[in-house]
C-alpha cells in the first residue's frame, strides 16, 4: 500500500537521509510491552561500543554495506510494507536512535498512524536531541508514547561518595556527571506528559553492579520514582542472574524487576 499524498507532500519535505540497519516485524521482548507485536526500526550507529553489545551490525565502523540510506517516505514506506495486523507498537532502536531520530519523522509516522502504533524509543539515555528540550518538550510528547532506557554509565548512577560537578574520577576514568541531567531531563519530559518509561540495569560481569562498593545514589530512585525498573542479566548469563538476584536483595533495588530478553529465548530478532 502506497502512502497517502499528504503524507508523501510532508516527508518530503524532510530531504535528510536516514542510516537505516533494518525495518522487520516480531515481538517486543523485553520491558513493560513485552509479548507485543511490534516493527522495530534499526538505525545504524551509537555513541558507545560496549562489549556486551548484541547488535555489532548497528555499530559506527562496520562499514557503509552495514545501513541503507532512506528519506523519510521511504522509511515511513518501508514501515508500512512490513506491518502485521497484530502489531501495536513502533519501535525506533540502534545502535542508538537518537543519533539521527528527528522530529520530523516523529510527526510524519505519529500522523500516518494516527494512534494506531505506540511510538516507543529505545536509548542508552545519553544523548537529549534538540527537539526534545525544555522549550520543545510540550510539543515532543505528542509524538512519543513510551521511552525505554537502558544507562551505560552506571558507575555515574551508582557510586556514591563524590559531589555533583562536572566529572569525577572512577577507576582511573573520567565519569562525566552531565549524563545524569541529561537523564533527569528525560524524566521530565515524559512523565509531565503522562507517559510511560522503563529503566533497565544491564547486569555483565564486568559491570559496575558486579562491584562491591555498588549502591545506588541517594536521590536517584526519587528520579525513578515513576518508571518501571528493570535489573536484565546480559545474555541471561548465570552469573549475571545470580547477580540481579543478590542486588535485588537490597534496599536500594528493592523496587526493580527481574527483566530477559524473551525474543531470544524464541529466537526472534
Amino acid at each position: 500500500m502506497r502512502l497517502p499524498l499528504n503524507n508523501r507532500q510532508f516527508t518530503a519535505l524532510n530531504e535528510k537521509k536516514y542510516r537505516v540497519v533494518d525495518v522487520f516485524s516480531s515481538i517486543q521482548g523485553e520491558g513493560q510491552y513485552l509479548g507485543y507485536g511490534a516493527i522495530f526500526v534499526r538505525f545504524w550507529g551509537c555513541n558507545r561500543h560496549c562489549e556486551f553489545c548484541d547488535t555489532p551490525e548497528a555499530l559506527n565502523g562496520t562499514g557503509a554495506s552495514g545501513y541503507t540510506e532512506m528519506l523519510a517516505e521511504d522509511l515511513l514506506q518501508k514501515i508500512v510494507d512490513v506491518q502485521k495486523c497484530n502489531d501495536t507498537l513502533l519501535v525506533f532502536t540502534g545502535g542508538e536512535p537518537l543519533l539521527q531520530l528527528d522530529l520530523a519523522l516523529l510527526v510524519s509516522v505519529k500522523n500516518h498512524f494516527n494512534g494506531e502504533l505506540k511510538i516507543c524509543i529505545e536509548t542508552n539515555g545519553d544523548l537529549l536531541p534538540e527537539w526534545a528540550s525544555t522549550q520543545n518538550s510540550i510539543f515532543a510528547r505528542d509524538f512519543i508514547d513510551h521511552i525505554s532506557v537502558s544507562p551505560k554509565n552506571l558507575d555515574t548512577m551508582c557510586f556514591l561518595n563524590f559531589k555533583l560537578q562536572d566529572s569525577f574520577v572512577f577507576n582511573g576514568a573520567n565519569v562525566n556527571i552531565s549524563l545524569i541531567n541529561t537523564l533527569r531531563a528525560f524524566m521530565q519530559l515524559f512523565f509531565l506528559g503522562g507517559k510511560t518509561m522503563d529503566i533497565k540495569f544491564v547486569v555483565w560481569t564486568k559491570s559496575f553492579l558486579f562491584s562491591p562498593d555498588c549502591r545506588l545514589r541517594p536521590g536517584l530512585l526519587s528520579l525513578y520514582q515513576n518508571a518501571e525498573k528493570w535489573l536484565q542479566p546480559c545474555a541471561g548469563s548465570p552469573p549475571a542472574v545470580e547477580q540481579c538476584l543478590s542486588l535485588s536483595q537490597r534496599e536500594e533495588f528493592k523496587s526493580f524487576r527481574l527483566g530477559l530478553q524473551a525474543h531470544k529465548f524464541w529466537n526472534l530478532k
